[in-house]
C-alpha cells in the first residue's frame, strides 16, 4: 500500500565551468555549514529548524564514491546506463519538537541502501537521462537495525550547456518518489 507519494523538481544553474576536462583529485576535505528547516519526519507537516557545521569528504575511486552525486558503489558503466548502489537516510527526530508528535515516541535515524539505475543519452540525445531506483529502508536504535519499507523513485533529467552563455551549466531533474 501506498503511504506517500513525493514529487521533488531540481534545478541548478552554475557559472564559471570551462568546458575542459577538469582533473579533480581523489580525495577533497571540507566543511559545510548552514540552516536548514527539514519536515520532522518524512512526509510530516512539522518543521524543525536545523543549524548544521559539520565537515564533508569527497572520495573519487574507480568503484566507491561520495560527493555532490551522493554516496554510491559504482557496478557498472557504460557510456549510455549506469549501474549503483545508492544510500540515503533521514535525520531523527524528538516527540518534543512537535506538537502533532506529543506523546509519541521519538524517530530514530533512517538509512536507505539500493541499487540505482541510470539510462544517459536517452533517444540519443545529449544530456538527457532517466533513472530508477529501489532502496531498502531502516532504522537504527542502540546498534539495532529495524525494517521500514522501500522506497522507489524514478527521475528525468536534463544537464548541459545554455546556448547564450559558454560558461553557464544548466541541470534540470523531476523525481517522483513513493514509500510504502
Amino acid at each position: 500500500m501506498l503511504k506517500k507519494i513525493f514529487i521533488i523538481v531540481f534545478f541548478l544553474i552554475s557559472t564559471g565551468h570551462s568546458k575542459e576536462k577538469k582533473t579533480l583529485p581523489l580525495w577533497e576535505l571540507g566543511a559545510l555549514g548552514g540552516f536548514a528547516r527539514v519536515s520532522l519526519y518524512p512526509g510530516a507537516g512539522d518543521y524543525a529548524s536545523r543549524y548544521l557545521l559539520f565537515p564533508y569528504v569527497y572520495y573519487r575511486g574507480k568503484i566507491f564514491r561520495s560527493d555532490r552525486g551522493g554516496a554510491r558503489a559504482r557496478l557498472y558503466s557504460s557510456k549510455k546506463t549506469k549501474l549503483s548502489l545508492g544510500f540515503g537516510g533521514n535525520l531523527p527526530s524528538k516527540n518534543s519538537e512537535s506538537s502533532i508528535r506529543e506523546g509519541m515516541p521519538n524517530l530514530d535515524f533512517v538509512f536507505e541502501i539500493g541499487p540505482r539505475l541510470r539510462f544517459l543519452k536517452l533517444f540519443d540525445k545529449e544530456g538527457l537521462e532517466a533513472g530508477v531506483s529501489i532502496k531498502k529502508a531502516s532504522s537504527v536504535s542502540s546498534w539495532n537495525f529495524y525494517s521500514k519499507g522501500f522506497t522507489l523513485s524514478s527521475s528525468l533529467g536534463y544537464r548541459g550547456n545554455l546556448d547564450f552563455f559558454s560558461k553557464t551549466r544548466i541541470f534540470l531533474r523531476a523525481t517522483v518518489k513513493v514509500t510504502e
